[in-house]
């Protein structure tokens, strides 16, 4: 999807490879009825030529989706245009505007600060009023009916102006999130850009590096930045660039909810993350590659299965949302194994139901952590992990967890502790109150 122009330069037995950057030069030229991309009608897909953040050449290669036409722009400079008509109306309205990832979800963060303020009444302590943002197609659409009146269809008419009258955006997500994904040289960008964000976060943030995205003066950046512990807000002091008055140590909306629902549950919840290197490659890649190959090896292995069935276990394994195209690969033989593709079911739930979470790198280990059950972390490329994502964490000295990298050495430590009917060890019991506020 994304490609960069760079030079390259060959001396000796050494190659080395430049972006070109082109110093002062911004995108200037603009037109109303323009968008500067190169459509191909025959195959539906378009090029389009950008300048990145960092002032080099960049190009964006995807297929045409139904916000690339110029009808869209013209009804976004329709509502540009009626906005400002009206302005002095919405200055007064001091609009507030929740929303989760792509606006498609209704189960983080995000969704439990809504409902908390829908059923306390929050809007006329504001003085405003508050909205949610979700896409007419989600799954979690009838999460938020109760609250209709509230509601807002991701990129709607409504959505488009009261997007420019928001005084405050609250997410778990950036602002990206909040308008149609990947859609450049929009009408709206510069407008959204300027809106205040609190960030609620999805995760805590300590197993990935993320300030190249999340920093101050980045595109994800914030104006308050929500934490759960004073060790998670001394990452953020030191590695994001905010200060203090910045970071909120409030712990997470959703964990107010979280309920230990595991009695009499025989459930281990697999969940890995995503990796940078494998996003967006094809069928054939994904399955060359160790990611496929090791939770490959897990899940068909005969041992695991015998365990399951010996132990009265079952399994679920749930694949990161930026791998849910490829979970038509993982094909399982297995009564005891249940494939759950990203939102088809509540991932909150699994949580509170699980007795174990097997995962590698992944935020929902902190979750699970919470409700005082054990985590394993299967870290079978943990060297190319941290040279690809890197990691606040010492790996070594501050998992609250064991690690395992081998499949055979996983499923003995999983009968293990469903042996000792998955009691949480006495290190990783003592450690919870350093990790939680």
């Amino acid at each position: 999807i994304y490609w960069d122009l760079v030079l390259e330069t060959k001396q000796k037995d050494r190659v080395d490879y430049e972006p070109i950057a082109i110093g002062k030069a911004k995108n200037k030229i603009r037109f109303p009825l323009y968008d500067g991309k190169y459509y191909n009608r025959k195959n539906g897909w378009f090029f389009h030529p950008y300048i990145t953040p960092e002032k080099t050449v960049g190009f964006q290669f995807r297929e045409r989706t139904a916000h690339d036409t110029r009808g869209f722009r013209i009804q976004e400079g329709f509502v540009l245009l009626l906005y400002y008509i009206t302005k002095p109306y919405w200055k007064r309205q001091n609009i507030y505007l929740v929303y989760e990832k792509f606006c498609a979800m209704a189960q983080d963060n995000a969704y439990y600060f809504f409902k908390y303020c829908m059923e306390h009444n929050v809007e006329a302590m504001l003085g405003g009023h508050m909205y949610y943002i979700i896409d007419k197609k989600s799954a979690d659409l009838e999460k938020v009916q109760p609250y209709s009146g509230h509601i807002i269809y991701f990129m709607s008419l409504k959505h488009k102006l009261y997007l420019l009258a928001a005084k405050l955006l609250i997410s778990t997500d950036t602002k990206k999130h909040v308008y149609a994904w990947r859609y450049r040289m929009s009408l709206l960008d510069r407008y959204i850009r300027r809106k205040r964000l609190v960030f609620l976060q999805h995760g805590v943030t300590a197993l990935k590096r993320v300030d190249y995205i999340y920093g101050k003066g980045n595109f994800g950046t914030c104006d308050l930045f929500v934490v759960t512990s004073d060790y998670e807000r001394n990452i953020v002091e030191q590695n994001f660039g905010y200060k203090g008055d910045e970071i909120a140590v409030t712990g997470f909306a959703r964990w107010d909810v979280l309920e230990d629902k595991s009695k009499g549950s025989r459930l281990i919840l697999v969940m890995p993350t995503w990796r940078n290197w494998l996003e967006e490659v094809d069928d054939a890649a994904f399955m060359e590659s160790d990611y496929y190959r090791h939770y490959m090896a897990l899940l068909t292995s005969p041992a695991l299965h015998r365990m399951l069935e010996e132990l009265d276990l079952q399994m679920c394994f749930y694949i990161h949302p930026k791998f849910r195209e490829y979970m038509k690969d993982f094909v399982i033989s297995a009564d005891r194994i249940r494939m759950v593709p990203f939102g088809q079911e509540p991932l909150n739930e699994l949580m509170m139901q699980c007795r174990l979470l097997v995962t590698d790198y992944s935020s929902v280990c902190w979750d699970v952590y919470y409700q005082g059950k054990p985590v394993v972390f299967y870290q079978f490329d943990l060297a190319q992990y941290l040279e690809a994502h890197g990691s606040y964490m010492d790996m070594d000295k501050e998992l609250f967890g064991e690690r395992e990298t081998e499949a055979d050495k996983l499923i003995s430590r999983i009968r293990e502790y469903a042996q000792q009917d998955f009691k949480l060890k006495a290190q990783a019991a003592e450690q919870i109150d350093y990790y939680f506020k």
